[in-house]
């Protein structure tokens, strides 16, 4: 998880974090199920980091960013 909060050095939507760390961590996939495998596991961890009060959320145009 730490490394996820890592990468989050800018306010990221969580469609641009699930992106981020697919590049950071060389996870690709062309198949719908694999994708979905990766954007779920990365959003329990975005979701537990903030739970944790480790990232901060703000809206920014109506779509929810989250930073350090």
């Amino acid at each position: 998880m730490e490394a996820i909060r890592q990468l989050i050095d800018v306010p990221l939507s969580m469609d641009q974090i699930v992106a981020r760390v697919c590049r950071a961590f060389g996870l690709h996939g062309e198949e719908i199920p694999k994708v979905g495998y990766y954007e779920k596991n990365v959003r329990n961890y975005v979701y537990a980091l903030y739970d944790q009060g480790r990232l901060s959320m703000t809206v920014i145009d109506g779509v929810r960013h989250y930073k350090t």
